[in-house]
């Protein structure tokens, strides 16, 4: 063969070797993509019949670990232990030399731990610091021990596990973060004279690592968390000494500027706001401390101060590329301070100075708004008119446009938001917008008592986006309109629809556990039982299945069925012991327990009847109020929602609870008496007895205490303080 021919030929080959390389490597992307894809859909069996392939077709490549390491991982999410651990073990045999194998077992650990299952993540890390001692990964191995055992106040093992981390890996690179990370830790379990040890041996040894700036700000945080302002400040005139040219400082004199601004003390706050603005003027944290300035002024109610720092937002940051947005922002919080005035100014200000911005379209999308709060109809409708004529070509109009229309429907001002909601549909008839907007003018028509309508809205909706991705949660959002006007049979049938169309997803484990609400809030209690028993049994490793598990418990309670409420309250200790409603459980079991051992001759239909006739003053006291917002409430429902047990209790979370279902702002307090007196408006306070009374207002004669069905009655101010422990429900419309 000549020369000139094997050189043709081993260019050939090059070139067929790194086409065909290079098609392998394309499609385990693709595969990958695909495999992912299917996992945040939850769809695992797919998943994990691609990443198999992806192992059999590239063996001992980058790729092939990867996909055993995400077999791993579907197996330990899907709770197949014996699966996942060959699945680990397959991964330390066929990889036991490859560069990333330290990395890929910690990130399996990881995902144990995440999932709370501790002793295998314990394990598996351990097995990472003894085989891997020199990998990064037997670091943070070692770190997540120590903080596992801090976060369990083992205190042996947790200084056991940290002394060896120090001993080993004093000269790694993660060394200043992993101690900084288990000071974290410590001071989340409330130990903070260890985690301020920690802060500072971090400061003393690594002053140069990005984890000494951190701990110095953090070594704040730790002493104002138990009050300790003087130490404090010592501490901020160290981070502002010591760490003047680390390129983070700015960041994180702005994050302490914060912190001091959510503890309510502005003047520290002010302080290094100003700070950063006058030493770091061109970073991002300069613009935001200004901002944050002009916050931290409005909440000491000094207005001209404030005003002073919008001008200085405005003069010294206006080449910024975030200073719209900033501006916005700043105008959203005049808004919600109902400082319409100034807020339009700045909305103003956007549109005039940055009018091809996206926040120009929200300034004067937010223009309307707030002329609508002050009942100005020229100026909003003039507002509306420059949002449709200068915005139209933004790609985020049709969005503008149905919020202005929500903003309108909530005023119930139907005609104009129907008006808006047609003008997206006609101009942009396959953008989302339009779904929404179709939703909405149903909900016009339901307000409206136009049920034919509304059914016939929905049913043209769902044939025009029939393949649409958001179809299901529009579904839902309608299945939640019915609920709203009580037409249930109408929810269940929006709700069931949605299963169908996604089966194995989230939402449809969501809408599950609405379709048994619908039935709980009409007191059908069996059916509310199958119902979240569907979520239990068909979505068990979902968040919404403890809740679904309680409510079964609940039903059987109102039921009468003490024996299995009981079963169900324990099911739910036992099998999801982090949930939120395992306090209230335990609570519920010690009663029921008290009740079974004492009395077990109650029949239960008797009990049923008794529970059920049994509203209880919170939810009537709720009916009361809402009746002077001029809102409709039916106290059967309301003492659903606020989980009132059949003797009549109901908690003030409950009842703030059943408030915030029913589309009320509802915040519990404590007050003073004179703060009361102050509150110049009616709230429910609650009284010695555990009673519940709406208080309509103080004058000078004593304290108007009033019902819907029996009217107003009077007490002295002294017997009422006698009576009143200081807690009250302050119930308001949505603004």
């Amino acid at each position: 063969m000549s020369t000139k021919t094997l050189l043709i030929s081993s260019v050939l080959f090059c070139f067929l070797f790194s086409v065909a390389a290079s098609e392998c490597y394309a499609n385990a992307s693709a595969q990958f993509k695909q495999a992912d894809d299917y996992k945040k859909n939850k769809q695992y069996e797919q998943a994990e019949a691609i990443y198999q392939q992806i192992v059999t077709d590239f063996p001992d490549s980058n790729d092939a670990l990867e996909a055993q390491k995400q077999l791993t991982l579907i197996y330990i999410v899907t709770d197949s232990q014996q699966q996942a651990d060959a699945a680990l073990q397959e991964l330390l045999v066929s990889f036991s030399a490859h560069k990333d194998i330290a990395q890929a077992v910690h990130d399996i650990a990881y995902q144990y731990r995440l999932l709370k299952k501790y002793e295998k993540s314990n394990q598996i890390d351990q097995y990472v610091v003894n085989n891997w001692p020199l990998s990064d990964y037997a670091v943070l191995g070692q770190m997540d021990l120590a903080k596992y055992y801090v976060d369990r106040s083992d205190d042996p093992n947790a200084k056991a596990a940290f002394d060896k981390l120090l001993a080993d890996f004093s000269n790694s690179p993660l060394i200043a973060r992993a101690v900084h990370d288990v000071a974290q830790h410590y001071r989340g379990s409330g130990k903070y004279a260890k985690a301020n040890q920690l802060y500072q041996y971090v400061i003393d040894n690594w002053p140069e690592a990005e984890h000494a700036l951190w701990s110095q700000a953090d070594l704040i945080k730790s002493h104002l968390s138990h009050g300790d302002e003087t130490t404090a400040e010592g501490a901020v005139n160290r981070l502002l000494a010591n760490f003047i040219d680390n390129p983070l400082i700015a960041r994180a004199v702005w994050d302490t500027a914060h912190l001091y601004q959510g503890l309510k003390k502005y003047e520290m706050a002010n302080l290094l706001y100003q700070h950063v603005t006058d030493n770091w003027p061109d970073t991002e944290h300069a613009l935001w401390a200004q901002a944050d300035l002009i916050k931290s002024y409005l909440a000491l109610g000094d207005d001209p101060n404030a005003e002073a720092a919008v001008d200085k937002l405005l003069a010294n940051f206006t080449d910024n590329p975030l200073i719209a947005r900033t501006v916005w922002d700043t105008g959203q919080h005049y808004r919600n301070l109902k400082k319409y005035e100034m807020a339009n100014q700045l909305y103003q200000h956007i549109v005039r100075k940055w009018p091809d911005s996206e926040h120009a379209l929200w300034a004067q999308a937010d223009l309307i708004k707030s002329y609508l709060a002050l009942a100005d109809e020229t100026n909003a409708e003039a507002a509306v008119d420059k949002l449709l004529t200068d915005f139209n070509d933004s790609p985020l109009i049709a969005r503008a446009i149905h919020d202005t229309a929500y903003e309108y429907r909530k005023l119930q001002r139907y005609e104009k938001a129907d008006e808006l909601d047609q003008y997206v549909i006609n101009k942009w008839p396959e953008d989302e917008q339009t779904m929404w907007a179709k939703m909405d003018m149903a909900k016009s028509d339901m307000a409206l008592g136009n049920e034919a309508t509304m059914q016939t809205t929905i049913d043209i909706l769902i044939a025009d986006f029939n393949d649409h991705p958001r179809l299901p949660t529009v579904l839902h959002r309608i299945g939640d309109t019915y609920q709203e006007f009580k037409k249930y049979d109408h929810a269940v049938a929006a709700y069931r629809k949605v299963i169908e169309i996604v089966p194995n997803s989230e939402l449809a484990a969501d809408v599950q556990g609405a379709i048994g609400w619908t039935y709980y809030v009409r007191r059908l209690y069996d059916q509310a039982i199958i119902e979240w028993g569907k979520v239990v049994q068909n979505y068990p490793e979902n968040k919404w299945t403890a809740h679904s598990q309680y409510w079964v418990a609940q039903s059987y309670y109102r039921k009468g069925d003490y024996e299995q409420a009981l079963a169900g309250y324990q099911k739910v200790v036992e099998k999801y012991p982090d949930d939120k409603k395992v306090g209230a459980c335990k609570k519920r079991i010690a009663l029921l327990q008290r009740r079974l051992k004492t009395s077990s001759s109650a029949p239960a239909e008797g009990q049923s009847k008794a529970g059920e006739g049994s509203h209880g003053c919170g939810p009537l006291a709720l009916v009361t109020l809402g009746h002077l917002l001029g809102v409709d409430l039916n106290a059967t429902e309301i003492a659903a929602l606020a989980e009132t047990d059949e003797q009549g209790v109901t908690s003030m979370y409950g009842l703030a609870c059943a408030a915030r279902a029913k589309g009320l702002k509802a915040t519990g307090m404590k007050l003073s008496f004179e703060d009361l007196s102050k509150l110049d408006k009616p709230v429910i306070a609650f009284v010695r007895g555990g009673h519940f009374i709406v208080i309509k207002e103080i004058n000078d004669g004593g304290v108007v205490v009033t019902d819907k069905d029996t009217g107003e009655t009077g007490m002295s101010r002294d017997d009422f303080q006698q009576n009143w422990e200081g807690y009250i429900l302050d119930v308001e419309k949505q603004a």
